[in-house]
């Protein structure tokens, strides 16, 4: 197991395409950058020893990253966002749940 998340966290740090317009980057355990088009925002992650494997922490105030900060980011975006994570980690055969 702890290899695996070894492997998946070394294989984030350089992007990970999930999605045709989303890719996935870990510049820490906890820590996502999804590149959602040209545009790039964070979502927290923690990594669990048990069931779940993964909790997503929701963020309803979520932004962009610079240079896109001032562009507002839609429920819909973000729900999309997190989905296609989730997903991902399951297809991966970890159970995700997001809080």
């Amino acid at each position: 197991m702890i290899k695996l998340i070894q492997k998946l966290v070394e294989r984030l740090k350089y992007g990970y395409k999930i999605d045709e317009n989303l890719y996935l980057s870990a510049p820490s355990k906890d820590e996502l950058v999804v590149t959602y088009g040209k545009r790039k925002t964070k979502i927290y992650m923690e990594i669990l020893s048990g069931k779940p494997d993964r909790i997503i922490y929701i963020d309803k105030g979520a932004k962009w990253l610079p240079p896109y900060e001032n562009e507002p980011m839609s429920e819909q975006e973000y729900q999309f966002i997190i989905d296609a994570i989730v997903r991902h980690f399951e297809r991966l055969g970890e159970e995700v749940e997001s809080r």
